[in-house]
């Protein structure tokens, strides 16, 4: 013990002033620091030397023969030189332990606060019993054993232990590999898989100790090859196990989905984005590109907390996303979308971060912005076509693609000094032949509009429409907004609508010739349709309503909402000249929490999600409701999504 002890005493003293925050930390917590970690040390370097001699020591010099011929079995002998080594380690941490705990105040909990820098240990600990018991007796019973086990192999000096060793290695590179891919993806999972194989390898050892001492008895090449072959067997059944089943975790199908959490369609064709949660995966949400057609899907791999988002081209036939590769770096890949499967392809392109992308038209190109900086790249070929930086300081907010070969950017500005106050925005359009700047315009924010107060990048909203050089711009803080609608490069105000409801972001009509907006007033819900030509604003009632939301327009001239009260929903379909109100879902609710998270829309379909991760699909062109998916209690004539019974 003193040979343990000697060197963290030495060592220990040294090393505390280095510590980060020490220097504000307190007597007592300074104190606790320096005895757990010197029980800690103690125990676990003295739990390898114990085990190390504590069944070959006797079996070397001769004296484990004694045991068997009182007699007593092999397993009271294991059982007995196991607890009475773990009692000793105990033992010693608690010399160094109990002074500090019981005379001089320290927390037996380990609360320590949280600026400190110990505070990792405190969340190991988390104030529980059991984790502490853990560290003090777990971790030098596992080194205990595994001593034991090196031990046995090494004084045997026979061939087997070369075979351990390879083994051994062998078993640490499947699960290296195995485990760090799976920790991108599922973090949770990792640390379940690992902490399932060190309670597993713990049981093998103590049966494989058993073995060595009741069949090997004191021919230690026997007993040795007793243990290797116990431990080995059970090692290998467990990694076998815990692989198995950490590989089942991310080959999750859509119809394994039991909530789907969110959900994004192509402009045009068959495709969706969706992800979601799968039963007994340990946290992980598999994300998918799905067919609802074909049912062909392809698995999108990201990470844990990265960005689920995936870019279309308008066509719809190509699809973009980043996906990590290793080192904290991302691959950007693509899939071309045909009818019924989707190509994977990798690009050249690699990035040291996620990145937002967004696609040409035709998917052929894709633009990358980067704070002050956007790059535009050839997607098959990853040849940068330009790069531009701003002309004054600001970050880039959007980038969009224009049908006459021109790119045009958003930017944000913030006033000098106040970094959460913006000045102004900026638009460039851009050549993407010669990558100048053909043209950039300063647009002020309504100030009037909203008391002179500061606004945020979240209070700025400008959408283009593609059809002509007519773009919205809304603005204000404090829940008054102001909505205008600009046209020309200059962006001179085409027409002022004055106040707008900010419960829903407008947006443009399929033809560029309206504007849409929804909204709730005293209890009842509305659409408002905006003329852009000659500033006429037309409302439709939509009857009682706590909450809208607007899903956007189909291509046969009806506006989709979604309305809620505290125990029902519906969904609304507004033809946009009439007014006229058609009924698409409607149903009593038995969780009042349970409302309709949204709509998406492509050509042929509208994507329908509700807070109970239930998705459904609305055929505009036949005008009736189909299921597409297999995920969760469906059917064509009667629907009941996440405890919401639905008429159809």
């Amino acid at each position: 013990m003193l040979c343990v002890s000697a060197p963290l005493r030495f060592f220990l003293p040294l090393l505390l002033p280095f510590a980060p925050g020490i220097g504000w930390s307190s007597v007592s917590e300074v104190r606790e620091l320096v005895a757990i970690c010197m029980a800690l040390g103690l125990g676990w370097v003295l739990a390898l030397f114990l085990g190390a001699g504590m069944v070959g020591g006797d079996l070397v010099q001769g004296r484990l023969g004694f045991y068997f011929s009182r007699p007593v079995s092999g397993g009271a002998i294991w059982w007995g030189k196991v607890v009475a080594n773990v009692l000793l380690v105990f033992a010693a941490e608690l010399i160094i332990l109990l002074p500090a705990f019981v005379f001089l105040g320290a927390n037996p909990f380990f609360a320590f606060n949280s600026a400190n820098w110990w505070v990792t240990l405190d969340l190991l600990t988390g104030g529980s019993l059991s984790m502490i018991a853990g560290l003090l007796i777990g971790v030098p019973l596992l080194l205990l054993l595994v001593s034991h086990a090196i031990g046995i192999m090494w004084r045997a000096r026979s061939a087997w232990m070369a075979l351990d060793a390879a083994l051994f290695v062998a078993l640490l590179m499947v699960l290296w590999l195995r485990l760090a891919s799976l920790a991108m993806e599922a973090p949770l999972a990792v640390i379940v898989i690992s902490g399932f194989f060190v309670f597993s390898v713990l049981a093998v050892l103590f049966l494989a100790g058993w073995a060595q001492v009741s069949f090997g008895r004191t021919d230690i090449q026997r007993g040795h090859r007793v243990l290797s072959g116990v431990l080995w067997s059970g090692v290998f059944v467990t990694a076998v196990t815990a692989i198995g089943y950490g590989a089942w975790i991310v080959d999750a199908a859509p119809d394994d989905l039991d909530m789907i959490v969110d959900v994004d369609s192509a402009p045009k064709g068959p495709w969706i984005n969706v992800y979601g949660t799968a039963p007994h995966r340990l946290g992980f949400m598999p994300q998918f590109l799905f067919n609802r057609v074909s049912r062909d899907f392809v698995r999108i791999t990201h990470c844990e907390n990265s960005s689920r988002y995936l870019a279309f081209s308008s066509d719809g036939r190509r699809a973009a996303w980043v996906r990590p590769v290793g080192n904290g770096n991302h691959q950007l890949v693509y899939a071309d979308l045909g009818a019924d499967r989707a190509t994977i392809r990798e690009t050249l392109l690699t990035f040291d971060d996620q990145v937002s992308l967004v696609l040409s038209d035709d998917g052929t190109l894709v633009a990358i912005p980067d704070w002050r900086q956007f790059a535009v790249y050839e997607l098959e070929t990853g040849r940068l076509v330009i790069a531009t930086r701003l002309l004054e300081p600001g970050y880039v907010r959007t980038v969009g693609f224009l049908p006459d070969g021109r790119l045009r950017v958003l930017s944000l500005h913030y006033s000098d000094g106040a970094i959460f106050s913006v000045a102004h925005y900026r638009i460039y359009e851009i050549d993407l032949a010669t990558g100048k700047i053909e043209t950039s315009w300063k647009i002020e924010p309504a100030r009037a509009a909203v008391d002179d107060c500061g606004l945020t990048d979240d209070q700025f909203y400008v959408s283009y429409n593609k059809t002509s050089d007519r773009f919205l711009v809304v603005d204000g803080c404090f829940g008054r907004y102001r909505l205008t609608v600009r046209e020309g490069r200059d962006g001179v105000v085409m027409r002022d609508f004055g106040r707008f409801h900010e419960e829903n972001w407008p947006r443009w009509s399929l033809d560029g010739r309206r504007i849409f907006g929804a909204f709730v007033e005293d209890g009842r819900g509305w659409l408002e349709i905006l003329s852009v030509a000659d500033g006429m604003i037309v409302r439709w009632p939509l009857g009682p309503a706590e909450d809208l939301r607007l899903a956007g327009e189909s291509e046969y001239g009806e506006v989709l909402v979604a309305c809620w009260l505290p125990d029902a929903e519906r969904a609304l379909a507004v033809d946009i000249e009439t007014g006229v109100i058609r009924p698409i879902l409607g149903g009593s609710n038995a969780a009042a929490d349970r409302i309709w998270r949204g709509f998406w829309v492509s050509r042929d379909a509208r994507l329908m999600l509700n807070e109970a991760g239930a998705l459904l699909e609305w055929d505009l062109e036949n005008r009736r409701s189909v299921w597409q998916g297999a995920w969760r209690e469906i059917s064509r004539d009667r629907c009941g999504i996440g405890g919401m019974r639905v008429d159809l």
